[in-house]
């Protein structure tokens, strides 16, 4: 319990985050940093594009930052990832594109 008082975390305005689920599909979504109040981060939900792949089984994934989806949700990490809810975490996104299920093959 004192470690998680102690945590600090480096989360920043701007920073993206990635996160995958799904049971028998994966489903990508892309969050965006958007403010950092103290030990909470707010967060929205981007858009994404279809960078390759498109109409396949598989296609491949990058965010639009800035352009929001939804209302801000305010988060306290408890670590290098911010948890969603019960099935998904959001992490730092490495700059290069997500795999998810293609359109019409699960979506």
């Amino acid at each position: 319990m004192e470690e998680r008082k102690q945590f600090q975390h480096t989360f920043k305005e701007g920073d993206i985050l990635v996160t995958s689920w799904g049971y028998d599909q994966t489903n990508v979504d892309f969050y965006q940093v958007t403010n950092v109040i103290g030990k909470a981060v707010e967060i929205r939900e981007i858009g994404l594009k279809v960078v390759g792949g498109q109409g396949g089984p598989q296609e491949d994934v990058m965010p639009l930052p800035n352009q929001f989806i939804g209302p801000p949700k305010r988060k306290i990490p408890t670590g290098e990832c911010l948890r969603l809810n019960t099935y998904s975490s959001a992490c730092p996104w490495d700059g290069k594109p997500e795999s998810q299920t293609g359109g019409g093959w699960g979506h």
